[in-house]
């Protein structure tokens, strides 16, 4: 599977492209140490229409190959 996204819409991009080559997804839990509030470098808008395009992008795009 090649991979071009480099910021949080990774996992949308590899979302998209396992589900097109019928791969199971499964979720593995994980222990995250906390962080003090304020510290989040998501910018929602800027952010979330960046994984929106993702997921455009690779649902109209042919097979992942």
């Amino acid at each position: 599977m090649k991979l071009e996204a480099v910021r949080f819409d990774i996992e949308a991009e590899i979302s998209v492209k396992a589900g097109k080559l019928g791969l199971r997804v499964v979720e593995t839990p994980t222990i995250e140490d906390n962080r003090e509030a304020g510290q989040s470098y998501l910018n929602t808008y800027r952010d979330g229409f960046r994984i929106f395009k993702r997921i455009l992008k690779e649902a109209l795009r042919g097979p992942p190959y």
